[in-house]
């Protein structure tokens, strides 16, 4: 994509990770992977338009030449979250999101096989201003999260 000349970008790549959870009453939940082919005839809980992880995922099943059912679109991770508990349909949602759920047995993680959906992380701030301590705070923060340095001017190197 074409970046701003105003815009300083700091990128780090692929590290969020797309797991597929759902309930463990659905009939995928017992399985011990699932294919991109399986997963394009069950209902899918994706987020709205406009969303990178729906857009990511919706190539994710066009370069494979299929077409996924569409059960539910929802503007936020815990309606997703909600309706997957209710066994409403399958969602592919960001670990982190979903961690607590599974860790309580509430909603369960289905390995899927070939590639896996990453996304990067884009950090953008004004070229021209300068870099606040809290700026550079949430950096570091974000470098340490992700074990991932960040391309930035700062005055600690």
């Amino acid at each position: 994509p074409r970046i701003d000349k105003k815009l300083r970008v700091m990128r780090i790549p692929e590290m969020e990770k797309l797991v597929l959870v759902a309930s463990p009453h659905s009939s995928l939940a017992r399985q011990v992977s699932v294919r991109w082919e399986d997963l394009a005839n069950y209902p899918l809980i994706l987020q709205c338009e406009g969303s990178t992880a729906r857009e990511a995922i919706l190539r994710h099943f066009e370069s494979r030449n299929l077409v996924p059912t569409i059960g539910a679109e929802v503007d936020n991770v815990e309606c997703g979250k909600q309706l997957a508990l209710q066994n409403k349909g399958l969602a592919l949602m960001f670990h982190p999101y979903i961690s607590e759920e599974v860790a309580q047995g509430k909603l369960v993680i289905i390995p899927v096989a070939g590639d896996e959906i990453r996304l990067g992380i884009d950090v953008v701030t004004n070229q021209d201003a300068p870099i606040s301590p809290l700026l550079s705070a949430f950096i570091k923060v974000i470098e340490r999260h992700f074990n991932y340095p960040l391309d930035y001017p700062r005055d600690d190197r």
